[in-house]
């Protein structure tokens, strides 16, 4: 099992709401993306990790660590 985490504040109704002003955002269609890549990725060769979306799209699939 994985877990996606955005890698970029997603602009959503919530977000747009309690944080006014981030410097970039990524996209919902990229999220979507990356949540299809990564649910279809050999369990063989990644598993338990949580992974940045644009990390997932990239093809590093590399953990995810806070900045």
């Amino acid at each position: 099992m994985n877990a996606l985490s955005p890698s970029k504040a997603i602009k959503t109704p919530g977000v747009a709401y309690y944080a006014k002003e981030f410097e970039d955002y990524g996209s919902e269609s990229e999220f979507a993306e990356a949540a299809v890549r990564l649910a279809v990725v050999d369990p063989q060769v990644i598993t338990g990790r949580v992974v940045g979306h644009l990390d997932v799209l990239d093809g590093d699939f590399r953990p995810f660590v806070l900045p």
